[in-house]
């Protein structure tokens, strides 16, 4: 049976059961509607700000005049003690939507409204099912079930129960409006949901108001902690948007991504685009070092040059206890200069202050002496410039700035401390203590960042034959060997002008990443300056004759070549989009295994580059000839 007639479902109810007045046109139009199957659902977009894609779609309940919008249906529906029969009815209509678009959407997801009273009731749960929706022809796996917050829940263990039996049964769970309504940490706590839904008054007007980015920056982390997402409702501007990303959104839902529409729709090309150049810049994922600053900046108060004068920003401060600064920035919002509250009141002390500065602009009273930053910039680096600061500017807010110089927010001095001090610890327990290179933990986080740059290389070493090595020659002398190769690949780094970033893997493995593509002939020295001084680690007989004897793990003698460099090269024009690291993975560990078999034939290092073209990271294009050293 597939949900397209709903009459089934029709509720059938009599004026004379409720407390509606006979007389009273509206509550007949009322009952009438819900008898009928009058409401309807429009669909709202949910957009994944990870991919710029379309997660899922809100179905939001519409009636019909004078009830048509969900404000006035639920207003009603209190009144008249017709609460239950509302929501079934809005529930039976996105049952309809989401039925009649499963063969358009097939991965998209729907969120559903319900109540956490209509969880509770006995006719709910014996109704709405994975098992009785697959009847239907809709698949419970991609229903979202939005708790909304609004009202209050009575029995808490109940609803804890009924919760984790809807989850045990596939459903995702979404907490709505988080923030706002009754008890709402209890309700977290009580629905633990894989989705949390950050009211729209926190997001209206984020990006001028640091006390709510922080606020939702610890709700991000909280979630981030317990393996939920946060989804921001309310995106009305490109300012609210940007601010969602820096803050840690999975999801973002408004008016600026889409308006509920009576079918679903996809984003708009144009704002597709936006999204995607957005994604580049800020996204991150949350690796255990993580040297990016994104999360720690807060938009500040900002106001125009010559707006405002020393007596205005003195109320201001007075009526604002938790704002230690503000900004003062030109027409295309770049910062022209800062005042923080301690240097504006120093200004305004002594007998005659107040009287001096109470009249003049706040751009006399800003000092244009301000560190401003890239917002890409390492946090290492970050710490020793605002650390190498003058005395009088030590503890001043870090201004950060975007690629056009226009503000992007403040960082505290506070923060940046405690963050500096966080990334020197775990870069230098991350580090191979061999090498003392970097390791895995912060390899990733290089890697993230390069495969968003416009080009780039990315070369995984490997040592032929190293066990055997280190089991003839010892393990001292395998450390040797591991030490030159780390030798051999940092003084190689230092002969191009690309940035590179070299790390060690573990073991024989090494990484090494470039903004910018290096090109065949660097490879080439690294292996003939690898092959030169690889000698120094072997007998004078061993190099003559190219190997050694050694016997095997079955204890029968064979001959070994010595130890050669094998290294796999990708590059961006690879993948037309940054790939997965999964798929990455992949055609580096082909490569190395051809490079590989090649290097014992030949008896020296070598390279081997990825000439394929990967469309959608399934199959590549056309399989090119692979160039190889």
């Amino acid at each position: 049976m597939v949900l397209q007639d709903t009459s089934q479902f029709s509720l059938n109810l009599s004026p004379h059961d409720f407390g509606g007045e006979l007389q009273d046109d509206e509550y007949l139009r009322f009952v009438e509607m819900l008898n009928f199957g009058w409401i309807h659902s429009y669909s709202q977009p949910i957009v994944d700000l990870h991919t710029g894609n379309v997660f899922g779609y809100e179905l939001l309940a519409r009636g019909v005049k004078p009830f048509f919008s969900p404000a006035q249906l639920f207003q009603k529906a209190s009144q008249w003690g017709l609460e239950w029969e509302v929501e079934y009815a809005c529930r039976i209509a996105a049952l309809k939507q989401i039925a009649a678009s499963s063969e358009q959407l097939t991965r998209e997801h729907f969120f559903i409204n319900i109540s956490p009273s209509t969880f509770s009731r006995p006719e709910f749960q014996s109704t709405f099912s994975m098992e009785r929706l697959q009847e239907y022809g809709i698949k419970g796996e991609r229903l979202v079930l939005e708790i909304t917050e609004t009202a209050s829940v009575e029995n808490y263990t109940h609803f804890e129960e009924t919760i984790r039996n809807y989850v045990q049964q596939g459903f995702r769970i979404a907490l709505d409006d988080f923030g706002s309504g009754h008890s709402g940490l209890i309700t977290l706590a009580a629905t633990t949901p894989h989705i949390l839904k950050i009211d729209k008054e926190l997001v209206r007007g984020i990006h001028r108001s640091s006390y709510k980015q922080n606020l939702v920056k610890y709700i991000s982390d909280f979630a981030e902690t317990v393996g939920s997402f946060i989804l921001l409702e309310g995106i009305e501007t490109v300012d609210e948007l940007r601010v969602a990303y820096r803050l840690g959104a999975r999801y973002a839902q408004g008016y600026y991504l889409g308006r509920p529409a009576p079918q679903p729709l996809d984003v708009a090309p144009k704002l597709k685009e936006e999204l995607k150049t957005l994604m580049e810049e800020y996204i991150r994922k949350n690796y255990t070092v993580d040297i990016s600053i994104y999360k720690m900046i807060t938009r500040p108060n900002a106001f125009r040059s010559n707006s405002v004068t020393g007596a205005q920003l003195d109320d201001f401060f007075r009526s604002r206890n938790t704002v230690n600064h503000v900004m003062v920035v030109d027409s295309d919002d770049k910062p022209k200069g800062l005042i923080t509250r301690e240097n504006f009141y120093a200004h305004l002390s002594g007998r005659y202050g107040y009287a001096i500065f109470q009249r003049k602009e706040v751009d006399a009273l800003a000092t244009q002496k301000m560190l401003l930053v890239k917002e890409d910039i390492d946090m290492r680096l970050l710490g020793k410039l605002a650390m190498g600061r003058d005395d009088k500017e030590m503890y001043d807010p870090v201004v950060v700035v975007d690629r056009k110089g226009a503000l992007v927010g403040t960082i505290t001095m506070k923060k940046v401390i405690a963050r500096a001090f966080d990334t020197e610890v775990q870069f230098a327990t991350s580090a191979n203590p061999l090498t003392s290179l970097p390791g895995n933990v912060v390899i990733n986080v290089w890697l993230e960042d390069l495969l968003y740059r416009e080009a780039y290389s990315v070369a995984y070493i490997d040592l032929d034959r190293f066990k055997a090595y280190n089991d003839y020659y010892g393990f001292s002398s395998g450390d040797d060997m591991i030490k030159l190769t780390a030798e051999v690949l940092s003084e190689q780094i230092q002969n191009t002008e690309k940035a590179c970033r070299l790390g060690h893997i573990g073991g024989d493995d090494f990484v090494l990443l470039s903004e910018g593509e290096l090109t065949e002939d660097f490879f080439s020295e690294l292996c003939r300056r690898f092959d030169e001084k690889k000698e120094i680690l072997f007998d004078a007989d061993d190099i003559e004759r190219n190997g050694y004897y050694s016997h095997s793990r079955r204890g029968k003698q064979e001959f070994v070549p010595l130890v050669t460099l094998s290294v796999a090269v990708v590059t961006h024009k690879n993948f037309p989009r940054p790939p997965h690291p999964g798929k990455l993975g992949e055609s580096i560990a082909l490569l190395k295994s051809k490079i590989k078999e090649i290097n014992y034939s030949r008896k020296k290092s070598g390279y081997l580059f990825e000439r394929r073209v990967f469309s959608d990271y399934s199959e590549p294009q056309i399989p090119v000839d692979r160039k190889q050293g």
